[in-house]
């Protein structure tokens, strides 16, 4: 684990990888509904097997930069972070202190869907998240239903 948290701690993501807004996480009734129905899937499947790991939906990942120093901070639609989350409400939880997640899941959007397959593939791929999935929902925006990387020897395989 120390060795991912160096590799984010001197990773920059690409300068045109735009922020994450609340408009650009927000999306469609049923893009929030195939998020939110992965992370209660996820809860539930960590609660049958008593995994210790948590699950947040659009909280900010802290602890990327631009090139330039700004803070990049992604707001992944599913996160599944190595560790039991507080209670309560978070906006953002900080890659220092809950570790490198294990499970990124992004609901491509037509506004959303390159970069999900682009830049922000690579900057997750380079933080050493270890798997890595885009869900198309409506079926028409990527080739497949579903995109799935893992993280083999630093890099993401289909």
């Amino acid at each position: 684990m120390v060795r991912a948290l160096a590799r984010w701690a001197t990773y920059r993501v690409a300068d045109m990888l735009p922020d994450d807004t609340e408009e650009s996480v927000v999306g469609t009734e049923w893009h929030q509904e195939a998020s939110s129905d992965a992370a209660d899937e996820l809860r539930e499947g960590g609660r049958r097997r008593g995994t210790s790991w948590g699950v947040c939906e659009q909280v900010a990942l802290t602890g990327l930069r631009y090139a330039d120093g700004r803070s990049y901070d992604p707001r992944p639609d599913v996160m599944v972070l190595p560790a039991p989350l507080p209670s309560g409400r978070m906006s953002s939880v900080a890659l220092i202190d809950a570790g490198v997640p294990l499970l990124i899941v992004e609901v491509a959007s037509r506004r959303t869907v390159g970069i999900n397959v682009g830049e922000k593939r690579d900057a997750y791929e380079a933080t050493g998240v270890a798997e890595y999935l885009v869900f198309d929902p409506d079926g028409v925006l990527l080739s497949t239903p579903l995109l799935a990387w893992r993280l083999e020897g630093g890099v993401y395989r289909s």
